[in-house]
């Protein structure tokens, strides 16, 4: 749950050599998980080669607790780990050969938080929050995907509170060269900092807000929660804004989704809604704990069951928010995973270690393995769970545990 002080402020606008091998190994490719659910726009939607249904699991790593979401770029997955709780052990990036689960490096500490991951123009960012770090500041860094070594750092402060610790929960969103964070303090501060030099250019201090991480098109970068608003990527200027009163916690789901002309802003609290993307007009309202996947036509949602305990995989019209099927699932434990999904198949993981996959038309289970464990279901602040798919393979993660199917 996001921590949020009411505010009005002002808004100001404000080498290694590396081995031919070891570089092609880390490159894009078509296809790559370079985002919290998959992309800039959140969609949870894999365009590359479809995954078999006879996968089975390649390999899997324990952590011990504090996993981010993965990316899969190249042969390389990627993740951000604190293992084992209260023992000291600082938060780092971990590279993993995509098929053989072989570490190929660990970063050097980011501090005693959690991170969010994206990746662009040959760098991985890495947004470290260490609001629970005992005073070490929030920070931005660009990292290289081929040795982990830092390219630049960046520490997130508004100038009125640069000697406090702030607050970056949601994910960093990487998209044409540049990287949008939000961060809390005294209300939200965003910014779009340069990939390749770290620079900022521009940012918004103090708004009033609480949002979710940021969908980020050609264009336009979408931030809700509370309060919804549009502004232009070249320079932050808004183009809309749509508010709910914008107070209190945009709840602990994490990211908008931009399908089209639609934008998708999911919330803890009954209300979740869609939003035209030209001018913030509510088009209808849905229901679901996690961040939706959007494929083609249809949305994918885990809707809320009034004790907690989401264990329902719901298909519905993206365009009206009709359902189209739903699937109960209760013998596999709680879904603790946004879902993502290819043109044919949709993917969530429990919390008793399954990963299922359904069919987007039908809704049958045509996939199940079990990653192993049992995962925490709590949605703290300290988990990021998430999936990804490229290249083949399947990557997800809850709480302590990454594991990848192939």
């Amino acid at each position: 749950m996001r921590r949020f002080v009411l505010s009005v402020g002002c808004v100001v606008l404000g080498v290694a050599l590396i081995a031919p091998a070891e570089a092609a190994s880390a490159a894009q490719k078509p296809g790559d998980a370079k985002n919290y659910q998959v992309n800039a726009l959140h969609t949870g939607v894999a365009s590359g080669p479809a995954l078999s249904n006879t996968m089975h699991r390649l390999w899997f790593k324990d952590f011990g607790a504090n996993t981010s979401y993965p990316l899969i770029v190249g042969n390389r997955v990627f993740v951000a780990a604190r293992p084992k709780t209260g023992s000291g052990k600082p938060l780092t990036v971990f590279a993993f050969d995509k098929r053989t689960g072989r570490q190929l490096w660990k970063s050097s500490s980011l501090g005693h938080g959690t991170a969010t991951l994206a990746y662009g123009n040959g760098k991985l960012v890495a947004l470290a929050d260490n609001w629970a770090g005992n005073g070490e500041p929030t920070t931005v860094r660009a990292l290289s995907p081929a040795t982990g070594k830092t390219a630049w750092k960046r520490t997130l402060a508004a100038p009125k509170y640069s000697t406090i610790v702030h607050d970056a929960e949601s994910p960093v969103t990487v998209r044409a060269g540049v990287a949008y964070v939000n961060f809390s303090y005294s209300g939200d501060n965003y910014m779009a900092l340069d990939v390749a030099t770290g620079k900022i250019r521009w940012a918004l201090y103090g708004t009033n807000d609480s949002s979710l991480g940021q969908a980020v098109s050609s264009n336009r970068v979408y931030f809700a929660g509370s309060c919804t608003w549009a502004a232009r990527t070249l320079n932050g200027k808004q183009v809309w804004r749509a508010d709910r009163g914008c107070f209190g916690s945009a709840g602990s789901t994490y990211a908008s989704v931009l399908d089209g002309q639609r934008l998708w802003v999911p919330s803890d609290f009954r209300g979740s809604r869609v939003i035209d993307a030209r001018n913030g007009r509510e088009l209808f309202q849905f229901d679901s704990t996690q961040t939706p996947a959007v494929v083609g036509k249809k949305a994918f949602l885990v809707p809320w069951t009034g004790s907690g305990y989401a264990v329902d995989l719901q298909a519905v019209n993206s365009s009206t928010g009709a359902e189209v099927w739903s699937r109960n699932q209760p013998q596999y434990g709680q879904i603790v995973s946004p879902p993502i999904a290819t043109s044919k198949v949709v993917y969530v993981t429990t919390g008793d270690g399954w990963t299922l996959g359904y069919s987007t038309t039908t809704g049958t289970l045509v996939w199940s393995a079990k990653g192993g464990g049992y995962l925490n279901t709590q949605n703290e602040r300290l988990t990021n769970p998430g999936q990804a798919i490229g290249g083949g393979v399947l990557a997800t993660t809850a709480t302590n545990r990454l594991v990848v199917f192939g």
